[in-house]
């Protein structure tokens, strides 16, 4: 004759709940991890946002830094007035790819050096400048009809990138996946690590001299 334990029914309620509640608690810790990964400014903490703020400005500084020392053009030909402009446009990448749960967006903010670095090898970062090829600078788009104006330039140039950077391209090698996509390389007799090195240079001296914080 077969005796059924009386308490089973409630041990199998209570083993139930006890997996539904490690499994809701684990959902909730990755659900909190990818909104903390993926903050938009706009739900940011006070504390959060005045870390993005001070990135932000160091990063626009350094930029000026450099923009003053090798490309000070004149009148609209100078690229001072878009340097703000070029990294909120990498930033502005790399958090929308967080947003929509892309973890290899992580980074792209910073990536902005490069593109200084490719504008500066290619056009000195020259705003309305053009070369054969339909290129135009200051980020030497290539695209008919010439992308002159300075805002759309930079935006075309900074996408373009970030197409790379998905991929997995990182640093400097950025520059020469953007520069000759079907054959990566350098150019010039070394154009891209000369102009890197220049500008670390000059980051590095204004450090020293207390320009930057």
């Amino acid at each position: 004759m077969r005796h059924e334990d009386p308490l089973a029914f409630w041990r199998g309620c209570a083993w139930s709940m006890l997996i539904y509640v490690v499994l809701t608690a684990l959902a909730a810790i990755a659900l909190a991890v990818i909104l903390f990964c993926a903050t938009p400014a706009h739900s940011a903490t006070p504390a959060q946002l005045d870390r993005w703020v001070a990135t932000h400005d160091l990063r626009v500084r350094k930029a000026e830094v450099i923009v003053r020392a090798f490309y000070d053009h004149r009148g609209r030909e100078n690229f001072l007035p878009h340097c703000e402009y070029l990294v909120s446009e990498h930033e502005r990448l790399e958090t929308e790819g967080l947003r929509k749960g892309y973890t290899h967006a992580r980074g792209y903010g910073a990536a902005w050096w490069y593109s200084l670095v490719y504008g500066g090898a290619n056009f000195s970062l020259r705003c309305y400048a053009t070369a054969p090829g339909n290129c135009a600078g200051p980020l030497d788009v290539k695209h008919w009809p010439l992308v002159l104006q300075p805002d759309r330039n930079i935006r075309w140039h900074v996408e373009e990138m970030w197409g790379f950077y998905k991929r997995g391209v990182r640093g400097r090698d950025l520059c020469e996946h953007t520069f000759l996509p079907a054959s990566p390389r350098d150019w010039g007799n070394g154009r891209f690590a000369k102009t890197d090195a220049k500008h670390r240079r000059r980051i590095r001296r204004a450090y020293e001299r207390g320009e930057l914080p």
